[in-house]
């Protein structure tokens, strides 16, 4: 599921950062096209609850306006039929690239039957459901006349910052705001939320199938905090993609590599009948490149071989 940023397009998006872009890279294209065509299959499969899509590219404030902005004019200033094009050749790319065959050639141990994976349905309809989300459009969060939050059939664009505690100039409810379950609406209602470090850990993202993430760090247990896209997927694991950076991928593999190891001390101590106080636990250092935790956490460690 993990699709390569380039270094290229980090100049691009460093371009938006700074207010004076020209070209949108493709990846966070395709990702928003990725997180519509996901949009179109939960809604295809009756999923009754929220999706998402997660655009953390910086901690300032004032970058996700740009990115949010760059998203939104991209979206509404390009044709239905322009997005669709796009939208049809990366569902082709991805559903090809990952199908249920190489799923289970790449994680064989997965405990739930084909049956319990949906299938792709056939581009025609996700299209269908393509032209319904796009007639809808994208905004922010309405209110009524009574400041009861309203949603529609488009997307929802959500600016997830302190510095958006408010309601907006025009009205609008800007930060994210999931509706209760007691008043879903249906179909599945569509979320792409942008902002900074309320999404990196902490806050609950429903529904998540697509994230866009630059944000990385040098320490193991925070950069875990940080994986909202981990959990369980059940019934929608197939259309779930992160864009990331190679550095970044490199960690999160790293982390699973120190996890497993550990993993593999507790069964030997297991089977040894040894105690926790008998066992010097062992952590995995990547020095230079990711540490378990800050130095200060260190405590009483002690360097092993």
């Amino acid at each position: 599921i993990v699709r390569i940023i380039s270094p290229e397009e980090l100049v691009e998006l460093k371009s938006i950062h700074d207010g004076d872009a020209f070209t949108t890279p493709d990846s966070l294209l395709d990702a928003v096209c990725w997180f519509m065509c996901g949009v179109g299959c939960m809604r295809i499969w009756g999923y009754k609850k929220p999706v998402s899509m997660l655009i953390h590219t910086s901690q300032l404030t004032a970058h996700h306006g740009a990115i949010a902005n760059v998203v939104n004019n991209w979206i509404v200033n390009t044709s239905q039929k322009e997005i669709i094009k796009r939208a049809e050749r990366v569902w082709y790319e991805e559903t090809s690239r990952f199908s249920l065959e190489a799923f289970r050639a790449q994680y064989p141990t997965y405990d739930r039957p084909d049956e319990a994976i949906n299938k792709y349905p056939d581009f025609s309809a996700v299209e269908e459901q393509l032209h319904i989300l796009l007639d809808a459009g994208i905004s922010h969060i309405e209110l009524d006349a009574d400041d009861t939050l309203t949603y529609h059939k488009g997307i929802h664009l959500c600016i997830d910052n302190c510095a958006n505690n408010g309601i907006s100039s025009d009205g609008m409810h800007v930060r994210l705001a999931y509706p209760d379950s007691s008043s879903m609406p249906s179909p599945a209602p569509a979320f792409l939320v942008v902002g900074g470090a309320t999404l990196s850990r902490g806050l609950t993202i429903e529904g998540l199938i697509s994230t866009f993430f630059l944000r990385s760090v040098g320490q193991a247990d925070t950069l875990m905090q940080m994986g909202r896209w981990f959990g369980y997927r059940d019934g929608y694991i197939d259309v779930c993609r992160l864009y990331i950076e190679k550095a970044t991928a490199v960690n999160f593999r790293n982390i699973a590599v120190a996890t497993q190891r550990m993993r593999d001390d507790f069964e030997d101590m297991n089977n040894r009948g040894v105690k926790p106080r008998e066992y010097g636990l062992k952590v995995m250092r990547f020095p230079g490149v990711l540490e378990a935790t800050s130095r200060n956490k260190f405590g009483a460690a002690v360097k092993g071989k």
